[in-house]
């Protein structure tokens, strides 16, 4: 008899274990951070490298093509792009795109709007030059008014904001290049995939805390690990 109630003491011992390691599986899927990237069609170099830099096993990546077949921007292909995004129930919208505000713009920029309003939005500084061959203020670009936006750029070589990137208050913060990808397109994907992985123990982190360690850290442009408190 008692060593009837080991074997059975050991199997459901061995059983348990099974299930907790299931269990675990479960909750690390169920917690998983929705990302949605807005960017160039599937297959294209771009959009691959960006899904690339986000591949981690706290994020689940889905992309959401702002430009049509033809490698063509129209506003219907953005807008769409938006709504799915959002229907897809994604908690991050990585947005490697920026451009000169124009009035052309104006309805997209609500529907980005809307979506940093309730979730959150990351956004890439680079807008390319102005018509004088300087970069632009981020408060001429699409993404630097986008309210809620976290705005990330590139920092050079020597730890100076790169021309690629738009400047103003609206810029979180700038990060190296990202290997040998060249530009905030990539620069804020890398801070995306860090959030996302914050975001898995942090589920209630979000733009308020992001400005107010920005804030606190008294820098231009802080680190990861003091905007993360790591």
């Amino acid at each position: 008899m008692t060593i009837t109630k080991i074997l059975i003491r050991t199997v459901t011992a061995s059983s348990f274990a099974i299930l907790l390691a299931q269990a675990d599986v479960a909750w690390a899927k169920s917690k998983k951070i929705q990302i949605a990237v807005l960017d160039s069609p599937p297959g294209h170099e771009h959009s691959k490298k960006i899904i690339e830099i986000l591949d981690d096993a706290s994020n689940d990546v889905q992309l959401f093509p702002i430009y049509d077949r033809n490698g063509n921007l129209t506003q219907a292909k953005f807008l769409q792009a938006i709504e799915d995004a959002k229907n897809s129930g994604a908690q991050i919208i990585q947005l490697s795109w920026n451009a000169r505000y124009e009035d052309g713009y104006k309805t997209i920029l609500a529907k980005l709007n809307e979506f940093a309003s309730t979730s959150i939005l990351v956004g890439a500084a680079g807008s390319g030059l102005g018509f004088n061959g300087t970069p632009l203020k981020l408060k001429e670009t699409v993404v630097g008014r986008i309210s809620k936006a976290i705005i990330i750029g590139e920092l050079n070589e020597k730890g100076f904001l790169d021309p690629r990137s738009s400047y103003g208050p609206e810029l979180l913060t700038a990060l190296p290049e990202v290997g040998n990808n060249a530009g905030s397109s990539f620069t804020s994907a890398q801070f995306t995939k860090i959030l996302g992985q914050y975001l898995v123990k942090h589920p209630n982190f979000g733009y308020p805390d992001l400005i107010q360690a920005k804030v606190n850290s008294m820098s231009r442009f802080p680190s990861v690990d003091s905007l993360f408190k790591k």
